[in-house]
């Protein structure tokens, strides 16, 4: 009998692990934690005791919002060391995620509670005209992004002028979705030129059609989530008011270096 052999029912298992036994039989199918004994007469399912150091620790990392997939890559690993350095891993991104919900929350609480109007923004539509645009992109947080600049705009400038090419407008960095604080994401560092030029190496050439867009341009205060909803919310209800065409895709936000930085957010009109 099992129980000679020193295994415990899964109720009783169930008890001192404090999991349910929905929990067990989903963690086994997940091959986290497998029964040492399944009764083939009946399904009984009974674990050893030695089991309950690894059903507290996957508990313990689910109470700490763990998906299954990194607890089976945590438990794979086979020294403490790597295991701690991927729970720290894992505490850092909560860590980041509690700030961003504190933030999302401090915000709340401000529209509530506060008599001050929301933040007036002025939106404009404008010609976008055909551009050649020199360009190097990767994927950069915010923090890496601003680190980069400088020495990304450098290269762009230094190889424009090796060809004798004269920039048209300033350089501005671009990317498809705007920037999370702490996500990375692709960055293009673009420098728009007024002739074409030979690609070389990292640095591309891409030409920019031209095209209408409605551009709104605000502060870095509001560069990123969750203040940087409030700009977009402005700009698509300033192009709902105009009527004017647009879809869901359009959207171009970028970051322009000046002394405070500019963050324009663009987007792209439809052609009638």
């Amino acid at each position: 009998m099992p129980r000679s052999e020193g295994l415990v029912p899964i109720g009783a298992f169930s008890t001192l692990s404090q999991l349910s036994h929905r929990a067990l039989r989903l963690y086994a199918e997940e091959q986290l934690l497998a029964p040492a004994y399944i009764d083939n007469s009946n399904g009984y399912r009974f674990y050893r005791m030695s089991q309950l150091a690894d059903a507290s620790r996957i508990r313990q990392l689910r109470e700490l919002d763990m998906p299954l997939s990194e607890i089976r890559e945590l438990n794979a690993l086979d020294n403490n060391g790597a295991m701690l350095q991927r729970l720290n891993t894992h505490w850092q991104r909560q860590t980041q995620a509690l700030e961003s919900r504190q933030q999302i929350f401090q915000q709340l609480v401000q529209q509530l509670v506060s008599q001050q109007p929301m933040p007036h923004f002025t939106t404009e539509v404008q010609a976008r005209p055909a551009a050649w645009l020199l360009e190097m992109s990767g994927q950069y947080t915010t923090d890496s992004m601003r680190a980069a600049a400088g020495d990304i705009f450098a290269r762009l400038h230094a190889y424009a002028a090796s060809q004798n090419i004269v920039p048209s407008a300033p350089g501005f960095l671009a990317c498809a979705d705007p920037m999370l604080a702490d996500t990375a994401g692709e960055v293009r560092f673009c420098l728009p030129l007024a002739d074409l030029i030979a690609p070389k190496g990292d640095i591309v050439l891409r030409e920019e059609p031209a095209c209408q867009e409605a551009v709104l341009c605000t502060t870095e205060q509001y560069a990123f989530y969750p203040e940087l909803l409030l700009p977009i919310e402005a700009l698509v209800r300033a192009m709902l008011a105009q009527n004017l065409p647009f879809d869901g895709s359009g959207l171009r936000y970028c970051w322009v270096p000046a002394s405070p930085p500019i963050i324009r957010l663009s987007w792209t009109l439809l052609s009638n």
